[in-house]
């Protein structure tokens, strides 16, 4: 079978800036209590505890939810995950929201919760 010919002048491509991608998702703030979810594996994972200690990245699977516990210093937070909490970057964690709601939605503030 003969790969047909493909006139590169009707190809429309199109470059997208990876960095723009997730624009709106870099200005999120969490706030502990919201769930998120891990959207992709970081090398490794380091435990939030008192004296943490590096995990292989596979003790958690790409799309687990966890609960936001806290910020650490720098832009990375505390997430408790079904089988431990770990240390994440946010380039790491995606909120998870009802299917009506969007990214821009989700980044507006929330009304303080009841306790």
């Amino acid at each position: 079978m003969k790969p047909e010919s493909v006139n590169p002048e009707s190809v429309n491509l199109e470059l997208v800036n990876p960095e723009s991608v997730n624009l709106e998702l870099a200005n999120l703030e969490f706030q502990t209590g919201d769930r998120v979810s891990l959207i992709a594996s970081p090398p490794y994972l380091k435990t939030a505890e008192p004296i943490p200690m590096l995990r292989p990245a596979d003790k958690v699977a790409v799309g687990s939810q966890g609960v936001i516990l806290g910020r650490a210093p720098g832009n990375v937070w505390r997430v408790r995950f079904e089988n431990g909490a770990y240390l994440l970057e946010l380039s790491y964690l995606a909120p998870v929201m009802p299917a009506d709601m969007s990214v821009k939605d989700a980044a507006l503030p929330q009304a303080p919760r009841a306790k």
